[in-house]
């Protein structure tokens, strides 16, 4: 493993005009990951942010490698999705309720989405990713249950449009 890191180390220094750097950076995060070395892949996903730190990339990959293990604190994230706007904290979000769901921790990914969907009523995207995360996570009936409610919710507020009336035209 550590053979591995330092290939990647190398490659990532010489990476001036391939591009393939945060790839790499990405793949260490992993191997760490991975290996059970969770604040080694912290403190190097944190040194990351810091010379980047409007990039989405290490937050994501931190949010990926280590909440889905429960390794990294809740606080941090609710700080990166405070600091992140557009595209950015829509990434974050949704990598936010993957994170929990693989980590088995239903009821936190399901508060999440609820948040978000309160904040983002007419946005699709929590809506599509806890169905994901439920379903794959065995949670089915909860899904449904969801489902259920989102349909009843909207059933309450659509409210039937007024019939136009009809105009007899002059014969």
């Amino acid at each position: 493993m550590d053979s591995a890191q330092a290939l990647l180390d190398r490659w990532i220094a010489s990476d001036a005009k391939e591009g393939l750097s945060n790839s790499l950076k990405v793949r260490k995060i992993q191997i760490w990951g991975q290996s059970g070395r969770a604040q080694d892949a912290l403190r190097y996903g944190l040194e990351w942010i810091a010379e980047s730190p409007d990039d989405p990339v290490p937050k994501l990959a931190l949010l990926e490698v280590l909440g889905s293990r429960g390794q990294l604190e809740d606080d941090q994230v609710r700080a990166w999705l405070a600091q992140a706007k557009g595209q950015p904290q829509l990434m974050l979000r949704t990598q936010r309720i993957i994170s929990l769901g693989k980590a088995k921790r239903f009821d936190e990914a399901v508060a999440a989405a609820r948040q978000w969907i309160a904040q983002s009523p007419g946005l699709l995207a929590p809506r599509q990713v806890i169905m994901d995360v439920l379903i794959e996570g065995g949670q089915t009936p909860r899904a449904v249950e969801l489902v259920d409610q989102w349909i009843a919710r909207s059933a309450r507020n659509w409210r039937q449009p007024a019939r136009p009336r009809c105009r007899r035209r002059p014969r």
